[in-house]
């Protein structure tokens, strides 16, 4: 895969499972999960979920179709649940925005696992182009995570319409600008991770990323 670097160690061990509910691009995320050395199962049965350390909610698409597919699939508690044991979850791009109790792009309720909402981008402020397409830079960090200890500066890859706005009430997260609008590119709460970008198409940083995600998998 482009943008996978020789320096990066292949002896971390953790069992990752990506939630497949027909709402993800799976085969990316999981070849680069297997570089960094994670044992990685893609979970198309609730039952799975408890054979993990950590899990992954990935999503491409509408909110409404998402959230429809991941409840007639019953992975809807099964996240739930697994945030409230404590183990490490890492939702990506449409995945962090399902985290939510609510998004605008659509009516049917989020996860509402972080009491905020997500929102248009033009609704937020933004000026320009969208749906938000290509490299973007993480401007800043608010909080202390580990997760983000070295991503600020650092670009990743976007592709959206709608966000979480900067003013959500989590533990950490990092900020984006993008056409007179900041967003919540990333955050951190409890030992729920997420990303607005694609960390699995954001080459070297992205790698970075996804390796912090695998060592809190091994310490969970």
């Amino acid at each position: 895969m482009a943008g996978f670097g020789s320096q990066h160690s292949k002896s971390i061990e953790a069992m990752i499972g990506i939630i497949d509910y027909d709402a993800g691009n799976l085969g990316s995320l999981r070849n680069a999960l297997k570089y960094l050395g994670a044992e990685v199962e893609i979970i198309s049965s609730t039952k799975d979920v408890s054979s993990c350390h950590a899990i992954l909610l990935p999503g491409v698409g509408a909110f409404d179709t998402a959230m429809s597919s991941i409840k007639f699939a019953g992975f809807g508690n099964s996240v739930k649940e697994f945030v409230g044991s404590g183990g490490p979850v890492l939702g990506i791009c449409l995945g962090m925005q399902m985290f939510t109790s609510a998004s605008e792009e659509g009516s049917l309720p989020g996860l509402d696992i972080v009491k905020c909402s997500t929102f248009s981008l033009r609704k937020l402020g933004c000026t320009g182009k969208l749906p938000h397409v290509g490299f973007n830079t993480i401007q800043s960090v608010c909080g202390d995570s580990s997760f983000f200890s070295d991503a600020v500066g650092r670009d990743f890859y976007f592709v959206h319409s709608y966000a979480i706005p900067e003013e959500a009430s989590l533990d950490s997260y990092a900020l984006i600008e993008y056409e007179n609008v900041r967003f919540m590119g990333a955050f951190q709460h409890k030992n729920m991770f997420a990303t607005q970008f694609h960390p699995e198409k954001s080459g070297e940083a992205g790698l970075v990323l996804l390796e912090h995600f695998i060592t809190c998998s091994k310490n969970a």
